[in-house]
């Protein structure tokens, strides 16, 4: 019984959005340390419709781009066939249900986002290791 409401609810709230998980993918990648990583995610976010945002620490590329079996009535149009990562899909932490854009720990849109937090950065990066070494330097 426990299933069949889930599943009732799953479909209720898939009804209600307009299948916003189907409309982009985004992909973890290694969180940036050296300023060519820097340059590699601001090359990302020159392009159209990508960005890239952190979420819980963790570094994600996103591609805004919709599923080719999306349905002009936002339905999968390969449901039973569907890939793997929408079948373990889940509407609990979906993009309808709570998700907002201020829900990020950081987000880049533009490439001057990404160089500004690069140049802070750095300059933190400098300032702990200064200290660092003052610190040793006494001993």
């Amino acid at each position: 019984m426990m299933k069949k409401e889930q599943k009732t609810n799953t479909k209720s709230l898939c009804s209600k959005c307009g299948a916003l998980c189907c409309t982009y993918v985004s992909l973890q990648i290694d969180k940036p340390t050296t300023p060519g990583d820097f340059e590699d995610i601001r090359w990302y976010i020159c392009h159209h419709d990508v960005w890239v945002f952190v979420d819980e620490g963790d570094w994600y590329v996103c591609v805004e781009r919709k599923c080719r079996y999306l349905t002009k009535g936002n339905r999968c149009g390969i449901y039973e066939d569907r890939p793997r990562i929408c079948r373990r899909h889940r509407t609990v932490n979906c993009e309808y249900n709570g998700q907002e854009e201020d829900a990020y720990e950081l987000r880049f849109d533009r490439p001057e986002e990404i160089q500004d937090y690069a140049r802070e950065y750095f300059r933190k990066k400098r300032a702990k290791t200064r200290a660092k070494t003052r610190r040793l330097r006494r001993r």
